[in-house]
């Protein structure tokens, strides 16, 4: 099972949406790091299902750290957090329907009825909880180096979210990502290029269906000589446009790294649908129940830059060794 994420510095995840936990560990991060409680909290709360907008399913999130620390700073060893589960209700879901782009099937298919699919089982949003717990460690680390990243949501989509709501629906969004400090050079193409590891991590998060950097897509019927970056020279060398996104030949150029990840809708609505029933093999009409979010790319946000920033620990510590995590 694909649960590690990683070369030098590893992410492991483990548990499931109705199980007793969840939780991650990250191996490969230096001793004496600060364990920041606030900032931790912080990026669980914009994690955190809250409003008219999101989830009812509403979890306290209380990190718990069980490795990996000593006197609030990291001991160099394993770090893992643990989260429990507390708000959910395993009557909201029947194990023999398959709902509709859901893992249903696929884990019915892949494990039988042994498979855990309550709430989405491991293939839940719900573990990127402890991933936005231990990223926050690594966003801090990052930016103790001069290094930023940040996330929005297409700023018009709200309205359209409130709309998606209201008919029981659902609907998918964009998300931008700018990252600014990197420097000049760092990833390993061709197979570990920066795009390639950067979506690698994010294609993970369940429901991202699109990545793409710079123009992107908008490439396409574009001339060389529309959208080529051209080198000026300032106070130093620099280019007109940033429209590679701030990556050449798999490497990190200078300039901001932008990407754009897509969501899909959130496939549980309240609507009339058609499922599979598993055990009769059969086609029924069934209406999800249970708590669901209206977009996904609302809470998606810290999840990216979560991800993100652990990833990008990884390939500085592949570029630069790994004295470069040192403070």
């Amino acid at each position: 099972m694909g649960s590690v994420l990683g070369k030098n510095i590893t992410l492991t995840i483990f548990g499931e949406s109705h199980g007793k936990v969840v939780g991650a560990t990250l191996v490969g991060l230096p001793s004496g790091l600060k364990i920041d409680d606030d900032f931790i909290k912080n990026q669980m709360n914009k994690r955190r299902a809250k409003g008219e907008l999101t989830s009812s399913r509403i979890e306290l999130d209380e990190v718990k750290f069980i490795s990996g620390v000593k006197d609030g700073f990291t001991n160099g060893n394993p770090l893992t957090a643990i989260i429990e589960n507390k708000n959910y209700d395993n009557s909201e879901y029947k194990d023999e329907i398959a709902r509709p782009s859901h893992a249903d099937f696929t884990n019915f298919i892949r494990h039988g009825e042994y498979g855990e699919r309550r709430g989405g089982g491991f293939s839940s949003g719900r573990l990127t909880a402890p991933i936005v717990a231990l990223g926050a460690i690594a966003l801090q680390l990052l930016e103790n180096k001069g290094i930023n990243l940040s996330s929005s949501i297409e700023k018009d989509i709200f309205d359209k979210i409130k709309a998606a709501k209201e008919n029981d629906d659902s609907i998918g969004a964009k998300v931008t990502t700018k990252i600014s400090g990197v420097g000049i050079g760092v990833g390993e193409p061709f197979f570990d290029s920066l795009e390639s590891v950067f979506a690698h991590a994010l294609f993970s998060i369940p429901g991202v269906k699109g990545v793409s950097f710079g123009l992107g897509f908008d490439y396409c019927g574009k001339l060389g000589s529309e959208v080529n970056d051209q080198f000026v020279l300032n106070e130093k060398i620099s280019t007109k446009t940033n429209n590679s996104g701030g990556i050449d030949g798999g490497l990190s150029n200078g300039n901001d790294i932008i990407i754009h990840t897509v969501f899909k809708p959130t496939p549980s609505i309240g609507l009339k649908q058609n499922a599979l029933n598993l055990k009769t093999m059969q086609i029924e009409e069934y209406t999800i129940e249970g708590r669901h979010d209206s977009c996904i790319a609302l809470r998606g946000q810290v999840v990216i830059d979560s991800l993100l920033a652990i990833v990008l620990l990884d390939m500085f510590v592949e570029f630069y060794g790994r004295r470069c995590l040192k403070q």
